[in-house]
Order: structure tokens, then C-alpha cells, then sequence
């Protein structure tokens, strides 16, 4: 007769609220440094945390039962249930775009943001949504938190040379990753742009008869504001 599974015990809630102490940090700025939401870290986190209280009671009090990965490397295990997590969020954010992707969205930067730069960002994220999530975590732990190699092999359970070889290949993944986001939205912003000239001389051609006056061109400065102001988000 198998003995029913007890409510959480004291020592239980003793244990969650030690691993919350210890770790949240590591995984709200793993899914952070992933999706680049606050909001989205915050769910992630309250996510892993509401299924580590659904599952780690009935494992820890079955006998017999063998260690976890959970058991052998909690912080490990964590920030790799962390990535996983939020890279799901990046992918479905990335299939909601693609959904409404023949819709242009337009947005006007605010005066203190970086285009280029948020520009830039978005691509990484985009091409990190594309790669495994071992690759993501490495990537993560070396540049975002500036692990060495050692530490990184510390929180991951695994030799450092696999770790260097590991991020070797993953830094190669996302470079090329990248390229091909570079090339897809240099096409799109391509197509955007013969679109809105289409666009442009229908209206002209539709105002003019199809016939222009001398000196009928449209002014310098309203095209250019027309181009430049709005920012297409693709």
C-alpha cells in the first residue's frame, strides 16, 4: 500500500525558502537577460518556484529514489529550468510577431533610446530564441554575468573543458544566427521601403492626373520626416 504524500512539511518550507533566497537572483537574471522583460523574468521565476512546491515534496519522499540532477546541482538545475523557461517565452513572443507580421507597426523611438543599439538587441534575442538552451545558459553565464570558464564549470556540474568547447561553439552558433537576422530584415525593411514609394506615386499620380507641374516634386524636408521619424518594428 503506498503511503499517501503528506501536505509540505515545515522542513520543507524551510528548504523552498532557502533555494528562493539563494537562487532567485540567478534565475530572474537568467530569464532577464533572455526575454529582456522584467515582467517576463518575474513569471518565469513564480513559475519554476510553483512547480519545484508541486514537485520536489513527492520526490523527496519516495524511498529509494535516486538523486536528481535537482539534488546533486540545485543552483544548476535552476538556471537551466530558468533559460529553458524563457526561452519558450521568446519563442512565442517571436510567433506572435510572425502572425501580425503583415501588419507594419509603427513607433516613434523615445529622444533617449539607441536604435541602432536596441536594434541590435533584438537581433541577438531573436537568433538566441533559434538556439539550444544549453548554448543560451553558457552565453548567458560568460557575458551577461562575466563567469570564467571555472565558475561556469562550478555552477553547471561540468569539466571546464567542455565548458570553453561548449561556449566556443556557441558564440560561433550566434554569430551566424545573427547574420541570417541581419540579411532577413535588410529584405524586409527593403520591401517596406519599395512598398511605401509604390504607395507614394500611386497617391502623387492619383493627385496630378499622372501629370507633374514644374516644381510639383515633393518638398526636402517632408519625406525625409516621413522617412525618418517612424521606426518600422518588424
Amino acid at each position: 500500500m503506498t503511503a499517501a504524500v503528506p501536505e509540505k512539511s515545515g522542513m520543507f518550507q524551510q528548504e523552498l525558502e532557502a533555494l528562493f533566497r539563494e537562487n532567485y537572483r540567478v534565475i530572474y537574471q537568467a530569464a532577464y537577460s533572455v526575454t529582456g522583460s522584467p515582467q517576463d523574468a518575474e513569471d518565469v521565476l513564480q513559475t519554476i518556484f510553483a512547480r519545484l512546491i508541486q514537485w520536489r515534496p513527492s520526490v523527496r519522499l519516495i524511498p529509494g529514489q535516486p538523486p536528481t540532477d535537482f539534488d546533486k546541482n540545485p543552483q544548476g538545475y535552476l538556471y537551466r529550468a530558468a533559460i529553458n523557461e524563457a526561452l519558450k517565452v521568446v519563442r512565442s513572443r517571436e510567433r506572435r510577431k510572425l502572425a501580425h507580421d503583415d501588419v507594419d507597426a509603427l513607433e516613434i523611438p523615445a529622444p533617449e533610446s539607441d536604435p541602432d543599439r536596441d536594434d541590435q538587441i533584438q537581433l541577438i534575442r531573436a537568433a538566441m530564441a533559434k538556439m539550444k538552451p544549453q548554448q543560451v545558459g553558457i552565453l548567458n553565464l560568460r557575458y551577461k554575468e562575466d563567469y570564467t570558464c571555472r565558475e561556469i564549470a562550478k555552477i553547471l556540474g561540468r569539466p571546464a573543458g567542455t565548458v570553453f568547447a561548449e561556449l566556443f561553439r556557441a558564440r560561433a552558433e550566434l554569430k551566424r544566427l545573427v547574420r541570417i537576422q541581419e540579411k532577413q530584415r535588410e529584405k524586409k525593411q527593403e520591401k517596406h521601403e519599395a512598398d511605401r514609394r509604390a504607395i507614394l506615386a500611386d497617391s502623387s499620380g492619383t493627385r496630378d492626373g499622372s501629370r507633374r507641374e514644374p516644381g510639383s516634386e515633393t518638398a526636402p524636408g517632408r519625406v525625409g520626416e516621413a522617412r525618418h521619424a517612424p521606426l518600422f518594428i518588424l
